[in-house]
């Protein structure tokens, strides 16, 4: 029996949704690990601002 255009449609609909899922779930790791790597810049930022006294980092 031949797929119908419905069928077809159902599929493709699935695969998308999966694809999306993977790529959503990708970025928010990749945004976590980068929130970690900004917060572990941030103290290292505030490290060298404490220790240069007044001069500011630009």
């Amino acid at each position: 029996m031949r797929a119908t255009r419905a069928d077809k449609q159902k599929t493709v609909r699935a695969t998308r949704a999966d694809k999306q899922k993977t790529v959503r779930a990708a970025r928010a790791d990749k945004q976590k690990t980068n929130n970690e790597r900004t917060m572990n810049e941030q103290k290292t930022n505030n490290e060298r601002r404490n220790a240069k006294g007044k001069r500011k980092i630009r």
